[in-house]
């Protein structure tokens, strides 16, 4: 997300760019935006946790609760981007004409979810493949 933009708004004929930063307009100029300190806070905090996830594969409770802090931290994530993109928008010089397009930044989000939705599945199957391991001896 600090690389692509969240999102793309068009009025008057002039586009401006939103990204994890601040509302830009085509010529480089800033536009007073609502602040983005959420995001600048939560995108580092999810990438230290999916660290410290990959770090504990050898404890994989502590992989499952981390999983389950990164949900909540993704939900933030995703929440306050669609804030960000509704909040944004009222301070473009006419906001109801304003054409509105997602950025891949806004997407990402969601991608991750389902990422981490499918490893800590993983996760879970290998956990219960130790215990059934266990069990038999």
């Amino acid at each position: 997300m600090f690389v692509f933009p969240i999102g793309l708004f068009q009025a008057d004929g002039i586009e401006y760019l939103l990204t994890y930063n601040g509302l830009q307009s085509e010529t480089g100029q800033e536009i007073e935006v609502t602040a983005n300190v959420i995001l600048l806070f939560t995108i580092p905090m999810i990438l230290l946790v999916l660290i410290i996830q990959m770090l504990y594969f050898k404890k994989r409770p502590l992989q499952l609760r981390l999983g389950r802090v990164l949900y909540l931290l993704l939900a933030t994530l995703i929440a306050s981007t669609v804030y960000l993109m509704t909040e944004n928008q009222t301070h473009l010089p006419s906001p109801e004409i304003a054409e509105v397009q997602y950025g891949i930044g806004f997407y990402l989000p969601i991608a991750a979810i389902v990422f981490e939705f499918l490893a800590n599945r993983s996760i879970r199957k290998d956990e219960e493949l130790v215990k059934s391991l266990d069990r038999l001896r």
